[in-house]
């Protein structure tokens, strides 16, 4: 999908400006001439004079008459060369920032698949400390990532159908997981102070959705169970406190619901564990 929106952005702008510059040189029957004789050209020759003026190909087949049509014609290759050099420009910066979005999504994966399978493997029996170490980089790449979908939107239209490299499933793993630390375990309360500047950038990526009409889903999903947790050493928090904290962040998971959804996934499949390591 992201593919072709991208081609078709591209494909969109060479095609305008060829029909506008096109539909401007038909305004005079006469700008457009055959070189060899000077006899006027029809609708399909001044077409395709205009297209290779756009791509500066210049191969003297025909000529503009007068200096009005002149100046014009030089316009109109100037602008054709900018609108390459735009598309070049573009190509180049999306299709790094696609890949840099699918290195995040599969350096999350490898910090666990599930939000518990996150917290479990980085345990290290009185906390989660190994895990904070992860926490400056992933924060300093998604802020990047985050930053690239602001400038070009069309990134949000690159899926992916691997769990592994699709990033809304792996934000959605690492942000439950961070609700896990923050209102589900009391074994981990340095960690889960370490958490905040990694949760506001998740929220400000988010915010990122309402650029491509991504909306927030009509409910939040329920609160995860903490079973899973039990018999690793965690010290739990209550159900109401947990349940208590999970619903004053209900905005926060619609997003992710919706963010989810729109990419082809369910909330259940954020559990879905790795199958190998």
């Amino acid at each position: 999908m992201g593919t072709f929106i991208l081609v078709a952005i591209i494909v969109m702008w060479t095609f305008m400006l060829w029909a506008g510059w096109s539909l401007f040189f038909l305004i005079d029957p006469g700008a457009v001439v055959l070189a060899e004789n000077g006899q006027a050209t029809n609708f399909l020759e001044v077409f395709y004079f205009t297209g290779y003026t756009l791509i500066t190909l210049g191969n003297g087949e025909y000529r503009p008459e007068g200096p009005f049509w002149q100046l014009a014609t030089l316009a109109a290759a100037t602008t054709g060369f900018f609108v390459i050099t735009l598309s070049i420009t573009f190509l180049l910066s999306v299709l790094p920032a696609v890949v840099e979005k699918r290195q995040l999504s599969t350096y999350l994966a490898s910090l666990g698949m599930a939000p518990q399978q996150i917290l479990i493997e980085n345990w290290d029996g009185t906390g989660c400390q190994s895990l904070t170490r992860h926490l400056g980089e992933v924060n300093n790449t998604l802020s990047g990532v985050a930053q690239q979908h602001l400038a070009y939107p069309v990134l949000h239209y690159f899926h992916s159908t691997d769990c592994r490299t699709a990033l809304p499933l792996r934000v959605v793993a690492l942000d439950e997981a961070l609700s896990y630390l923050c209102y589900g375990l009391d074994s981990c309360r340095e960690t889960a102070n370490d958490t905040r500047p990694l949760r506001r950038t998740v929220r400000w990526f988010l915010d990122t959705l309402e650029n491509v009409f991504i909306n927030a889903h009509d409910q939040a999903p329920p609160p995860s169970s903490l079973e899973k947790l039990r018999g690793h050493a965690f010290t739990l928090k209550t159900r109401r406190d947990y349940e208590s904290g999970i619903e004053k962040n209900a905005e926060r998971r619609q997003l992710l619901l919706g963010y989810l959804r729109n990419d082809g996934w369910a909330w259940q499949d954020i559990y879905q564990e790795m199958d190998h390591s």
